[in-house]
């Protein structure tokens, strides 16, 4: 919703098609958190042979023991 003008509707889409310097810094944002995305899921993936530590509870854990 804008909020430039009381009767204004809609988004700022056309002025950020005419505005290069705010679609290039979004299109920046956009593929720093895609490769913050990539790296996140890589640090993830490293641990996934211990994921029992938070997916297991104690209770269960004591059961499978016994």
């Amino acid at each position: 919703m804008r909020v430039d003008s009381a009767a204004a509707t809609g988004d700022y889409l056309v002025e950020i098609k005419d505005q290069y310097v705010i679609y290039g810094a979004l299109s920046n944002f956009s593929k720093n958190f895609e490769d913050i995305e990539v790296a996140t899921a890589e640090f993830i993936d490293q641990y996934q042979d211990k994921e029992f530590l938070w997916k297991e509870t104690l209770a269960d854990s004591f059961q499978a023991f016994l």
